[in-house]
């Protein structure tokens, strides 16, 4: 009983560090979308474009950032590249799909909705990238 408690702690100790800098990853790539969305409408793009071209380079940030930063796994792997691809493509995917269940509710609705499929979205692509995309990393 001791021995699973002591597992729990280590886990516990384990992790923290990692969920700070994953969030802390996902905070700069949500950032850097938002900067070039208004830089790249303020240049005269129509919304559109600007949405995904600065969607795209911020998954760019986001791959960056996680690898190097948060799980701290060398980037030269193709196969790492594209199952997290294939993570952030079923996550879009996900999310596009509940949110269209709200198309006509009301803003509480809709904003409810937004936030639990991030958190969900947020923890299976944790879980995702710990187990599967960045299984091969350096001491976390």
């Amino acid at each position: 009983m001791a021995n699973r408690e002591f597992v729990k702690r280590s886990a516990a100790l384990v992790l923290q560090p990692l969920l700070i800098r994953y969030f802390l990853a996902g905070f700069v790539s949500t950032a850097a979308y938002v900067v070039l969305y208004f830089v790249l409408t303020h240049l005269g793009q129509p919304n559109g474009v600007s949405s995904y071209l600065a969607f795209g380079l911020s998954v760019v940030v986001q791959y960056l950032g996680l690898a190097h930063y948060a799980f701290r796994v060398e980037m030269a792997d193709v196969f790492q590249l594209a199952r997290f691809a294939v993570t952030v493509i079923f996550g879009f995917a996900v999310s596009g799909l509940v949110m269209e269940q709200t198309v006509g509710t009301s803003d509480v609705v809709q904003f409810a909705a937004l936030m639990v499929i991030t958190a969900i979205v947020a923890g299976f692509n944790f879980c995702m990238f710990f187990f599967w995309v960045f299984v091969r990393r350096a001491a976390v």
